[in-house]
């Protein structure tokens, strides 16, 4: 692909949602050699899986603390009455990204403007700064939020998959992180 399209080797970046997300962080386990960064929406590391990044790579978590299909806290992945699996939680995730990368483990933290006083949602930004090689570890915490897109639609109804929040829209913020990621890595 790289002889026949415009492809930059040292600016290659996932994206996945659900099991796209999980699909992802996997790919920065098994392939960090060949990736810059890593985007995962409503996922986190599955239990047991024998993750070892060969380098530092940059990655950003965006999930909903109320979220009934993959639980912010440990537990079991479900859908209805199905278990899916066990996954780390979102901090035990955002964990081994920050020591994996050698980050500094203080964030910084911040909150999202509420552009939607009314959806029960708020996002909250961790940022975890002097990382090896300039990467990123950053957690959007939707406090409030389900297993949903922010800023997407309510796919199904809120008691099989929660809420979505209206103070984001989850492919902006992406976006902007891999551009962030981008510009500390050197790329252009």
């Amino acid at each position: 692909m790289e002889d026949t399209n415009n492809i930059d080797p040292g600016q290659i970046y996932a994206t996945g949602v659900s099991n796209g997300g999980k699909m992802s962080l996997r790919l920065a386990c098994e392939a960090s050699d060949l990736l810059t960064g890593v985007a995962a929406v409503i996922a986190a590391l599955p239990a047991g899986l024998e993750c070892r990044p060969a380098k530092p790579v940059s990655i950003m978590l965006m999930n909903g603390t109320e979220d009934p299909l993959v639980p912010y806290g440990v537990g079991q992945v479900h859908f209805l009455r199905q278990d899916l699996g066990a996954a780390l939680s979102t901090p035990e995730t955002v964990k081994f990204w920050v020591d994996a990368n050698h980050c500094s483990p203080t964030p910084a933290e911040e909150y999202l403007p509420d552009l939607d006083p009314d959806d029960g949602t708020r996002i909250r930004r961790e940022s975890y700064a002097d990382c090896d090689a300039g990467t990123q570890v950053v957690l959007y915490e939707v406090q409030g939020g389900g297993h949903t897109w922010p800023g997407g639609s309510q796919y199904a109804p809120g008691f099989l998959i929660g809420r979505v929040s209206r103070d984001a829209e989850a492919g902006g913020l992406i976006w902007s992180f891999f551009e962030s990621v981008r510009s500390s890595s050197g790329g252009t």
